[in-house]
């Protein structure tokens, strides 16, 4: 990448926060803390967040160092300045994140890039003998003390280049050193050359027992020894470790890097005569650091270091194919562990040179290589599609994959996927004494079976303690019940309870997930939910359902006097699939909205007369279940339709694909950030009552303008509607004859009119269940988080496993069927239709002209210029009718048909005012005559206007 440095100019102004500019000093050295002869250039639009320590050596390549990439240590230091003013030494991605969190106002970054001197000078070594024939780095490396100078020479290190980091010894050290190479000689082709490990795609020779490794060319006296990480086994016992002093006082050492002067091996190093800050005589050597392989961050941005460390072969091989696939070309990687105790890999020899094409086609890629790299797409994708994943795979790896690979890929993501399911509900006793410590009260079971031996699951029930308070607290006692399917490859049912709160908005109270929605499923739900909250009196409850699977026998068994209020748009479903119509439709749900008996038995007539069998069907179903005029009024519930329940599913719509701990969190944060929402909400309302409420209130004072009040007694009206009808509405006890306000506890419009002529306010009328006092209490309590599954302690039980279920024959399916009513009817096709990507022209704006024309009588008449009679209001017949409807006609307001000439007056007046001729004449005038008579509207001739004259 080439760089564009600019040498001076003005900095630009960046209008994102994101970018920066580099001011570079190089060239330079730096004495006693100063730089100096250095040369300043710049360097703008520098993203923040991507800059890290391998893009400034880059940058200092293309300031002319050399640089290589692919070695550990470099011969380049680069200094930035800290918060406190002085230079910082920047040798990982640790400091370059810290210099950009300190970037000063002007966005302007200062760095100074000089190169390492090639070794460090001893003062007490100047009179020894020896050339420096070795270079020596100490960029960011450790200190390790050393003993003498035979432990020194086992130790030191040689990094400079590719080629120092091999050592071979000399004769008499080979002639002691047993062959203990240990690693594995990796040779990666893709151009279909046969090679012997073909399972791993790989040329991998493995010597773990000191056997000579089958792919060297060199012979046992001419093998390559790293001293950095191989030793013998007298070496291993000697090896020195870091912060053990085992230097002697007064030992004597040439300088750091000399050649020994006595002409022994000139691959061994002295180790100089420097003494530590203590003053003891003890010297500090310094091992490079090399980088560590973590497979979270790097496998995503795979580039290969000579040294690079890997915890395990197994990573090793794993980030070698990677890179094969990514490269597309063969290359070749040594590595080996760096000790017989320690399984760490290292990589010694990198050679990633190549001159071969890429292809496109590659034999690593397996449908276990795209399951490993896409499993959570894999997952997440429930409407698996084949072509996307091909362009997904080809455009991140640039590789074709066929469909057969991506089938596979897409199975075994499946069976993985099953796995964590299985691994979950394992854990299930887990984070039941999870969620009872964190939410003291709350109340979870489980219902298992025992199969074969094994525990098997059925059914889970879950009430928060939080959820059981606030409902018994701040809401109606009005419970909803509803349930919805779980997907995945263990089905199942969910059962919810939800409440109403005082915004008429749902309050969950309950969930449970079971194996099968049955009758006896929704018995054992309704028993521990009764007993949650305490239900003694059933006839002080509502229960809202629809003819859920078992629900109806259900809750005739366990609440058999309380009310059941049963959704009407389900009854409609229902009675929508014998009879269809919108008239019937209408009358039934003007029946169903009836809020008096008298109201809904005229509507039944209605259905009689209209179609008796219709009202044979609705007069077996009580009303008490679906009409308001049976509702008793004491619960201040007037709902007909059962959406409560329906938002709640549709709000864990995205968890029912999830395995059984994954579904029961996703619910449970949900149900705590929602209560957490609407506690802070509620601190924000402009009025005592809820916004939803508000709105009611705002809608029933418009019909309340509507309704004359008469006062009878104290705070007694009798209410006359305009458009008929009397009612009666008694304030004190907040009650009226149409008994809206009774159900629902909100005045109505005949009880807001009586309350306007008190001048007082509809607010204070209505029922304290709608108050923000009521409200708070319902949200008050607070459900407690719990940590991640890898927190929880174990307790012991045996694992349970995943419920029994059958395959059932045939493909799946992946949409539910709709109901009658959810059916929608497409629009009918035109029958001309525009092209797909057809754009309508927009539409032209006319210029609209007004003039005034004076007549003989006195008279001033508007004309508007039109491109025809037919702009007007009028007909021109009745210019010769009634000629006092000129005037109106000379204004343009008569009609005539389409295609008559431009005009901007009206013919008409031609007809009776003979002196109007001459504006008419000059083109004023429009009429009834073709347009080959009218002309473009430049008038008519003379003798056609006495025709005309004559004719009138």
């Amino acid at each position: 990448m080439e760089y564009e440095f600019r040498s001076g100019g003005k900095t630009p102004k960046y209008t994102n926060n994101g970018m920066c500019t580099l001011e570079l000093h190089h060239g330079g050295w730096f004495e006693n803390e100063v730089y100096k002869n250095g040369k300043v250039c710049y360097l703008d639009n520098i993203i923040e967040d991507f800059l890290s320590l391998l893009d400034l050596l880059k940058i200092g390549r293309g300031l002319g160092y050399e640089v290589d990439i692919s070695q550990v240590e470099q011969r380049l230091d680069i200094r930035c300045k800290n918060p406190e003013g002085g230079l910082e030494l920047v040798t990982s991605d640790a400091t370059v994140v810290e210099m950009v969190g300190h970037i000063p106002s002007n966005k302007v970054v200062v760095l100074y890039y000089s190169e390492i001197e090639d070794y460090e000078y001893d003062a007490n070594a100047e009179n020894c003998d020896g050339d420096l024939t070795q270079n020596y780095q100490v960029n960011e490396v450790d200190y390790i003390e050393v003993e003498d100078e035979e432990t020194f020479e086992n130790v030191g290190t040689k990094v400079a280049n590719e080629d120092a980091v091999k050592e071979v010894p000399n004769e008499d050290a080979r002639a002691e050193l047993p062959n203990e190479d240990i690693g594995a000689h990796f040779t990666i082709d893709n151009e279909g050359v046969e090679l012997p490990n073909e399972d791993i795609g790989a040329h991998v020779a493995i010597d773990n027992e000191g056997e000579e490794l089958p792919n060297e060319d060199e012979d046992a006296d001419s093998e390559i020894k790293d001293s950095d990480y191989e030793f013998s086994e007298n070496e291993a016992e000697d090896r020195p470790t870091v912060g053990e002093n085992i230097v002697d006082e007064g030992t004597s050492y040439g300088a750091l890097g000399e050649v020994s002067s006595d002409g022994a091996d000139t691959s061994e190093f002295d180790s100089g005569s420097g003494t530590d800050s203590e003053g003891n005589g003890r010297r500090k050597i310094k091992l490079p650091k090399f980088k560590q392989y973590r497979r979270d961050v790097d496998l995503k941005n795979l580039e290969f270091r000579l040294g690079m460390k890997f915890a395990n072969k197994k990573l090793l091989i794993e980030a070698i194919k990677e890179l094969a696939i990514i490269e597309g070309c063969s290359f070749q990687v040594y590595g080996s562990k760096i000790s017989r105790e320690e399984g760490t890999f290292a990589i010694k020899t990198l050679s990633l040179e190549h001159q071969c094409g890429r292809g496109d086609k590659l034999r690593h890629t397996t449908s276990k290589w795209l399951c490993d790299r896409y499993a959570n797409k894999l997952k997440r994708n429930s409407d698996f599609d084949l072509i996307s994943f091909q362009q997904d795979v080809l455009e991140d790896y640039k590789i074709n994959v066929t469909k057969l690979q991506v089938y596979r890929a897409n199975r075994l993501a499946r069976d993985l996927n099953e796995g964590t399911f299985k691994e979950q509900y394992a854990r299930l006793w887990d984070y039941v004494e999870e969620l009872k410590t964190a939410n003291k009260g709350s109340t979870v079971k489980i219902k298992t079976q025992i199969v074969k031996g094994e525990t098997v699951f059925q059914r889970i029930y879950v009430c928060l303690a939080a959820c059981k308070k606030g409902f018994l607290e701040g809401c109606r006692p009005v419970i909803g019940v509803d349930g919805c399917h779980l997907k995945g490859p263990y089905p199942g049912q969910i059962l919810t309870t939800v409440g109403v709160d005082g915004n008429n908005g749902y309050f969950p109270v309950a969930y449970a997930v079971v194996d099968i929605e049955s009758k006896d499923s929704w018995i054992w739900f309704f028993n521990l939910l009764i007993e949650d909250l305490g239900i003694t009196n059933e006839k002080a409850w509502v229960v809202i359902s629809d003819k859920q699977k078992g629900l109806v026998p259900a809750i005739e068994r366990v609440l058999p006097t309380a009310e059941h209020m049963m959704c009407v748009r389900h009854l409609y479903s229902n009675f929508r699939a014998s009879y269809i119509g919108l008239a019937l439709k209408h009358i039934l749900w003007a029946a169903a909205r009836a809020t008096t008996v008298p109201w809904w038995e005229a509507e039944i007539e209605k259905m009689k007369n209209e179609d008796e069998e219709a009202w044979k069907w609705l007069k077996k179903r009580p009303a008490k279940n679906w009409s308001r005029s049976h509702f008793e009024s004491h619960f201040k519930c007037d709902l007909l339709l059962n959406n409560l329940c329906e938002s709640f599913n549709a709000a864990m719509l995205d968890a029912r694909d999830k395995a059984i701990l994954s579904c029961l969190e996703r619910i449970r944060v949900y149900v705590m950030l929602r209560m957490a929402s609407r506690r802070s909400a509620c601190q924000n309302w402009r009025y005592s009552v809820g916004p939803r409420i508000f709105k009611i209130i705002e809608k029933n004072k418009l019909g309340s303008s509507q309704c004359i009040p008469r006062l009878a007694g104290e705070k007694l009206y009798q209410v006359s509607h305009i458009y008929g009808g009397e009612f009666v509405v008694d304030l004190r006890a907040k009650t009226c004859s149409c008994r809206r306000w009774n159900l629902c506890g909100i005045p109505c419009p005949h009880a807001i009119s009586a309350i306007f002529q008190r001048c007082e306010n509809p607010i204070a009328y209505v029922d304290d269940c709608y108050k923000l006092k009521t409200y708070m209490k319902a949200y008050e309590p607070v459900i407690h988080p719990i940590p991640s599954m890898d927190q929880w302690s174990k307790c012991g039980l045996p694992p349970i496993k995943p419920p029994l279920y059958k395959q059932q024959p045939g493909r799946p399916k992946r949409v539910r069927t709709k109901e009658p009513g959810e059916v929608e009817i497409p629009a009918p096709i035109p029958p001309n239709p525009m092209p797909p990507n057809y754009i309508a022209p927009p539409a032209k704006l006319r210029r609209v002209h007004a003039s005034s024309t004076q007549m003989e009588q006195g008279s001033s008449s508007n004309t508007v210029r039109g491109r025809g009679i037919s702009r007007g209001r009028g007909n021109i017949a009745q210019a010769t009718a009634n000629p006092n409807s000129l005037q109106s006609m000379a204004r343009g307001n008569g009609e005539g048909g389409r295609g008559i000439s431009r005009g901007r007056g009206n013919i008409a007046q031609a007809l009776v005012y003979p002196n109007s001729q001459e504006s008419v004449t000059k083109g004023n005038g429009q009429g009834v005559l073709p347009s080959s008579h009218i002309g473009l509207g430049r008038g008519l001739p003379s003798s056609k206007l006495s025709a005309i004259r004559e004719e009138a």
